[in-house]
């Protein structure tokens, strides 16, 4: 998002997704003129003996000179300088701007956020790669967590969890209505072997205990004909305290064909927001300024609870994610029933199978997302929104725009951007009533302005700037330090 030129020293994060309105643009066409190549800043040389705090200070700065030095040697080769040479003479006017805001982004770029202290590169680097090597190809999970059933997220109860294509558009629905446009004809000849987490593969005990536990809440279906094996794992969630149930679904994976794609909002659609200012306000005065904090934006922020989980995908396809058969004595009220036109004794087994969307197959992502979207849609403060995306047009505030929203979905994600508070306020009030009566829960939604955290994304509404969150750059910049020490 953008307020105001680069360079100015408001407080603002200048510098960063910075988008300027079209009349702006239209200003600097019209005037345009070469800055490159950047001069570079200048050299900082110890003079005398310091003490040590002195010097700590000043190894400081020269990093920090060092770091502003490389950007403006990437600036300018990428306006088609050579990268070794040096240009220096005193900048003018919109030189030093554009060195004001490369100052100002550097040293942004060591802010630490809420990590305790900046990371060595090669901590960074082994987690981010999860403990694996750098140079490894597994395709195993790389954030596995130990089994441990009071630790999994999963719902108290599904019985009032709704059938995924009660919840879908039309284009979306054809695909669970007509399985062949789903399923692959000719399906490959070797599946590849599920994975299994070791403490349920080797313990009947421990898998007895997680079958009764997702029987009880309403997870699972039964059959005696699998259509394909499944296995399952879990991995950390964000707090590190729960875990999340995973199903290795790849063979079934080998017999689908790919889904449509959808189109996700990321950082990229965030930095795109413009903010139109009237054509008679010009850039860098006080009016200009003035407008853009007169207007900022709210952030109105929710997500679905369990939703993966709390939609419900038909009969044929659960028989796809089939695990490790199991004694039917083992499952309260299962004996005596019929599963697949056959009466269930004492002595069966049968293979159990999720109910819900399972995580791990190709084409849950795919019925999530559209299935919300869709539901979004029939917000009554929404009808006249566009749902934003980074493949799709730039989520542009008009200075006439009135009582102008718009909105995205990022899976289970929901959220709410305008210019006005109350519209915000209203459209988060109307979200919970429209997903709780079609059966999915919302945590309570948050309306926020002057920081809000989404989607990986640290943003401003009041000063309308937008970036990643410092711990993840941080600890990004950190990794490829690690890596470009490689030989």
């Amino acid at each position: 998002m953008s307020s105001g030129p680069p360079g100015q020293s408001d407080g603002s994060l200048t510098g960063q997704g910075f988008v300027q309105d079209r009349a702006a643009r239209l200003e600097k066409s019209q005037h345009a003129r070469d800055i490159f190549p950047l001069p570079s800043p200048p050299k900082m040389i110890q003079e005398g003996r310091l003490s040590r705090r002195s010097q700590q200070r000043l190894c400081r700065k020269r990093r920090l000179m060092e770091d502003v030095g490389e950007t403006v040697s990437a600036l300018n080769w990428l306006n088609g300088y050579r990268l070794d040479n040096e240009f220096s003479g005193p900048p003018d006017d919109m030189q030093e701007q554009v060195l004001k805001r490369v100052m100002h982004v550097t040293m942004q770029s060591w802010e630490k956020g809420k990590l305790p202290s900046i990371p060595k590169e090669e901590a960074a680097l082994t987690e981010l790669l999860r403990g694996r090597s750098e140079y490894e190809g597994s395709n195993l999970p790389v954030t596995l967590a130990r089994f441990d059933l009071e630790r999994i997220s999963i719902p108290e109860d599904l019985s009032s969890a709704p059938c995924v294509e009660d919840l879908l558009p039309e284009e979306a629905r054809q695909y669970l209505e007509s399985p062949e446009l789903m399923v692959r004809d000719e399906p490959p000849e070797d599946l590849i072997k599920p994975y299994w987490d070791p403490a349920l593969k080797s313990s009947r005990k421990n898998y007895r205990c997680l079958m009764q536990r997702l029987h009880k809440i309403g997870y699972l279906r039964y059959t005696f004909k699998p259509l394909a094996r499944a296995g399952m794992f879990f991995v950390h969630k964000s707090d590190r305290k729960k875990i999340r149930l995973i199903v290795d679904a790849r063979p079934a994976n080998q017999l689908f064909h790919s889904p449509p794609s959808v189109q996700l909002c990321t950082s990229e659609g965030f930095a795109r927001i413009e903010i139109e200012v009237p054509s008679h306000i010009l850039p860098g005065t006080d009016e200009f300024r003035h407008h853009l904090r007169d207007r900022g934006l709210h952030f109105g922020l929710a997500d679905v609870k369990d939703c993966f989980h709390r939609m419900r995908q038909p009969a044929w396809l659960s028989r796809y994610f089939c695990w490790d058969p199991i004694p039917a004595r083992w499952i309260e009220g299962l004996v005596g029933t019929k599963v697949d036109g056959r009466v269930v004794t004492s002595q069966c087994e049968v293979f159990p199978m999720p109910a819900s969307l399972c995580m791990g197959f190709s084409w849950s992502l795919y019925f999530a997302q559209l299935a919300n979207e869709n539901l979004m849609r029939k917000v009554p403060r929404l009808l006249k929104s566009e749902v934003v995306s980074d493949r799709g047009m730039p989520m542009v505030f008009k200075a006439d725009g009135g009582d102008m929203v718009r909105h995205y979905v990022y899976v289970d994600n929901l959220g709410i951007i305008s210019p006005h508070e109350a519209i915000v306020g209203e459209a988060l009030e109307q979200l919970s009533p429209c997903f709780d009566e079609r059966g999915l829960i919302l945590h309570p939604g948050e309306l926020q302005h002057e920081d809000i955290r989404a989607l990986g994304c640290s943003m401003r509404g009041d000063i309308m700037a937008t970036r990643i969150t410092p711990e993840r750059f941080i600890r990004l910049r950190q990794a490829v330090g690690a890596l470009m020490r490689r030989r």
